[in-house]
């Protein structure tokens, strides 16, 4: 049986879905959301828990999917409360030098940061999607 590129990809492709600093409590209609292409960042994955953990020392920034175009290729989104923080906060902390992650014992650690965000995303009003298509 042969199938499409598009279609290996989905059946190879893991999400992650994280939320954290409150999400549950903030009404869906306070949040708001920016994509981007995940790009050559993907070759980065067992990383992505370190940008996430990095991230969500703004405690405006509440949530992170990663999922794919309709393209086939990894795109990601920052889930955030726009009344906590911004686009531009986001986009600064994920093109940081240094990635500072928490451990789960309230230690923390630091990393050079593997990823680099050229595009930046617009955002927009944060919508429930189904990453698991």
């Amino acid at each position: 049986e042969s199938i499409s590129r598009i279609d290996y990809a989905a059946r190879m492709f893991s999400p992650l879905t994280m939320r954290f600093n409150n999400f549950k409590d903030t009404p869906s209609t306070e949040l708001m959301e920016v994509n981007f292409a995940m790009g050559s960042n993907s070759a980065n994955r067992s990383r992505y828990t370190h940008l996430v953990s990095h991230l969500s020392n703004d405690k405006g920034v509440l949530g992170f999917d990663n999922y794919l175009s309709d393209g086939g290729t990894e795109a990601g989104r920052f889930i955030f409360n726009p009344a906590l923080t911004g686009v531009e906060a986001i986009y600064s902390a994920m093109n940081s030098d240094t990635l500072t992650f928490n451990y789960s014992d309230g230690r923390t650690g630091k990393i050079a940061n593997p990823f680099t965000f050229p595009e930046r995303g617009e955002p927009q009003p944060f919508r429930e999607i189904n990453i698991y298509k």
